[in-house]
């Protein structure tokens, strides 16, 4: 009998205990063709000084924008509704749109993998280990530069600033993820490594139809900005009206498209990655074969986010998500007595739309711009050492591929000097950012597979900042709510203050169960934007004060938080939660007096309330003499303006005996009792303010200068209005200042709502502010807090808040005694 042939299965790969604390492995990708990648693995010490490159990944699929065929024959339908006999019918049509479709026929939805099981085999040592196809991916593309294709490889050094070393770092495999002991070793010297690393590819996955779109267009848009050398070039290449990126030329509908896919990448929403992208000496963002500096997606995300593009391209991705048409200023561009091109023809494949996506196209921003500012201050280097220089001596971008299609882009000395003005922070903060509250800011909107690791995450970056946090358990073993809580008073007796109380969500967005309200919940994302920059901190509200740590009592979990605190005054109005964001903050604001001067005597200011509305709209950090709040405030100004035009020629129109005949259906009623209420609120604001409407020109930039004596007022009154009305049309101001005015606005507003006082206090807080709440300044707070009885002496911590006038110690000027309470 001939014996059956037999096949050897690799057994499950064995680990060697690492000899030192300062030991990791490094994998090497061997010649190995075939669709399962062999490997080796080799340990060293870090302080031997070795030479290797490290990966930065997601375990999961990092592609959330996924694309299917479509099956829909969208030109027979069209086609046979034209041809169709009947009565006309007004059809409205994006032509732009309509035609990337017909070069681009997928359907985009999302589908988001965070932990995909490891279901890949990876041969190491001759060994078995389970990986994830992400990573798999990676070393695939390794396997190429190094093995099958040198081209790639050559080009990848040339343009890069070095070699590519045969030995990568890669938690997956260099960790023995089964060992507790181990990886909390390699924990504490993970910061180490990414910084030891020579380069650190950061690999965002597979490319998609649309990557090279994405790559080429970002690196186009910023070779068009800085290439002058000059940042004031920026506003002739990109004019302050610019509503959308592509109104830009050389910038497409399919350009923008990708570029939001791009964004919407796991990569950039990873608590660990952080560290890692923090840390590196050099940072290459690698898309399948496309590889992007570091320093070209921050400089992008910056001018985005100063002129309000990136919000612009966050609506217009979702829109396109949804099916929906997208006109050139971002919106939809559905208008009543019209039909959509798709809807006529009845598209059937796009699925039913979502009300909102999974994955926030806003945690992408603020990865990029936290990254960059941790980057800043630790005065890790901008640019890689190597750029491309002309014959002329200049240095410019460059672009390039492993497949020469031109998508790497290198940043210049130009773009360097710009990015110094690019959201650079203020010259006038005179405090030193909050490193803990920055760096736990910086990673709420990341997410993490075990809620741990959003905590231990950040260990190598607070040892670069010189911080020491020994209090802190960094063991897996220590149960998640230990952890969190232990973390903060860590931070509180590290300090001496407490700013970090100001990353307590709202209370609806808690995940993690037994909580203190004063605890921060560090798995779920704060959902709001904070009142006051961590990396920049301005407001005082608590002065000079400090936190002093009471005793603890017995040997029980410290479950309660004893503080000090000084009470300003009870919410006695809330503002709606949906509606007209005019109307429902304007309805607070003219119940307070014309002139903003609360009643408690500790209260110095005495603005007018228009002034008091807008800054409080905008959580405004500056004082009362800083030229930045008069462009505010004409931005606000011409906001209003925006807001009442159209409400101004309707609400004439509705006072016509014509109209008032024609008006039966309910919801034209509706709507013009929604027109009155704001009209009705236009009017009482106008109330009390200055009889003259001083109209300033505000379409450029330029320095404005108004006597100090002036009473400035910010209500536009109807001579403003009218000015932007013609028989033909309604034209709104469209300034810099109301851009920037708009921007910072619509931040502030996300999870918030306006409050007032019955002493007269105006302030923004958590969106579960409610009637009764209390409003208080605690000793060594940054800025006030929303709190509720819960007892005697007792209160739920329910989220910091911004109250105009007292954001500066303005509200402890005197001698004041200070209340003891307990937050539970």
């Amino acid at each position: 009998m001939v014996p059956s042939k037999m096949t050897t299965e690799p057994l499950e790969l064995q680990y060697s205990p690492l000899p030192t604390p300062t030991s990791i492995r490094l994998l090497e990708v061997l010649p190995v063709s075939g669709p399962e990648i062999h490997c080796s693995l080799t340990t060293i010490d870090l302080n031997d000084n070795p030479t290797f490159d490290a990966i930065s990944y997601t375990w999961g699929n990092p592609i959330t924008i996924q694309e299917k065929p479509r099956t829909f024959d969208f030109e027979a339908k069209l086609k046979e509704y034209a041809g169709t006999n009947g009565p006309p019918r007004s059809v409205q049509i994006d032509y732009d749109v309509w035609r990337f479709r017909a070069q681009h026929p997928v359907i985009p939805y999302e589908k988001v993998d965070w932990d995909a099981e490891r279901r890949c085999r990876l041969i190491c040592n001759g060994e078995l280990v389970m990986v994830t196809a992400n990573l798999v991916e990676a070393l695939t593309r390794l396997r190429q530069w190094h093995h099958e294709r040198p081209e790639m490889k050559t080009e990848f050094e040339a343009t890069n600033g070095g070699p590519l070393s045969r030995f990568i770092w890669v938690d997956m495999v260099c960790i023995n993820q089964q060992d507790v002991h181990e990886r909390n070793s390699q924990i504490r010297i993970m910061g180490r490594i990414f910084e030891s690393a020579r380069t650190v590819i950061g690999w965002l996955g597979a490319e998609a139809n649309l990557s090279r779109h994405a790559s080429a267009a970002i690196s186009t848009f910023l070779r068009r900005l800085f290439e002058e050398n000059d940042y004031n070039e920026i506003d002739k290449t990109l004019p302050p009206e610019t509503k959308a990126l592509f109104c830009i030329e050389g910038i497409s509908e399919a350009d923008v498209y990708a570029i939001f896919a791009m964004f919407q990448r796991l990569w950039f929403r990873r608590a660990w990655i952080i560290q890692e992208a923090v840390l590196a000496r050099n940072l290459i963002l690698a898309c399948g074969g496309v590889m992007v500096q570091w320093v070209t997606i921050e400089l992008f995300i910056r001018v985005l986010h100063e002129r309000n593009l990136y919000r612009s391209l966050s609506v217009y991705g979702f829109g396109f998500m949804n099916g929906k048409i997208m006109g050139k200023g971002g919106k939809g561009m559905f208008k009543s007595g019209f039909e959509t091109i798709y809807s006529v023809v009845g598209d059937t494949d796009y699925p039913i739309p979502q009300k909102a996506l999974e994955v926030d196209p806003l945690e992408a921003r603020e990865f990029v711009t936290g990254v960059g500012t941790i980057r800043k201050f630790l005065e890790k280097p901008l640019l890689p050492n190597t750029t491309t220089r002309h014959r002329d001596g200049k240095k410019t971008l460059t672009a390039s591929t492993d497949e020469d299609t031109g998508n790497l882009a290198t940043a210049s000395d130009a773009s360097a000097k710009s990015a110094t003005k690019i959201g650079s922070p203020s010259m006038k903060t005179t405090r030193q950012p909050a490193w803990y509250e920055l760096l736990l800011s910086v990673c709420r909107s990341c997410a993490a597979t075990d809620p741990r690791d959003k905590i231990f995450s950040l260990f190598g970056i607070l040892e670069k900042t010189g911080s020491q946090l020994p209090e802190i358990p960094w063991d897996y073993r220590t149960t998640t709510q230990d952890l969190y809580r232990l973390t903060v008073l860590a931070v509180i007796q590290a300090t001496r203050r407490l700013d970090i109380l100001s990353q307590v969500q709202d209370p609806t967005h808690t995940s993690i169960p037994g909580l203190p309200s004063w605890v921060p919940d560090f798995s779920a994302g704060l959902g709001a934007a904070q009142f006051d920059d961590p990396g920049h901190p301005t407001s005082l509200a608590s002065g000079s004060t400090t936190y002093n740590p009471f005793p603890t009592v017995g040997v029980l979990p410290q479950l309660q938080l004893r503080v000090e605190g000084y009470f300003i005054d009870n919410i006695t109005d809330v503002a709606a939660l949906k509606g007209c964001y005019f109307a429902r903050t304007a309805r607070i604001v003219s119940q307070l007096p014309p002139r903003y001067h609360p009643k408690r005597r500790y209260a110095t200011t005495s603005s007018t309330r228009s002034e008091a509305y807008f800054r409080t709209l905008l959580a405004d950090p500056n004082r009362d003499d800083d030229p930045d709040t008069l462009k505010l405030g004409f931005g606000f100004s011409e906001w209003i303006t925006s807001e009442l035009a159209r409400v101004l020629v309707v609400w004439k129109q509705s006072q016509s005996e014509d109209s008032k005949e024609k008006v039966v259906s309910p919801k034209v009623v509706a709507y013009f009792k929604r027109l009155n209420e704001k009209f009705t609120l236009w009017k009482a604001l106008m109330e009390g303010e200055p009889k003259e409407y001083i109209h300033i020109d505000t379409t450029t930039d330029a320095a404005v200068y108004v006597s100090p004596e002036t009473r400035l007022r910010f209500i536009p009154d109807e001579a403003a209005i009218n000015r932007c009305i013609s028989p033909n049309r309604i034209k709104c101001p469209e300034s810099p200042c109301k851009t920037r005015f708009m921007s910072r606005m619509l931040e502030v507003k996300r999870g918030h709502r306006t409050f007032r006082t019955p002493n007269h206090y105006l302030g923004m807080g958590p969106v579960s502010s409610q009637v009764g709440d209390e409003v208080w300044i605690l000793k060594g707070a940054r800025t006030p807090f929303i709190l509720r009885r819960k007892g005697p002496d007792q209160y739920q911590l329910i989220g910091e808040a911004y109250v105009h006038g007292i954001m500066h110690g303005e509200a402890l000027q005197g001698s004041f005694q200070p209340t003891p309470l307990d937050l539970v």
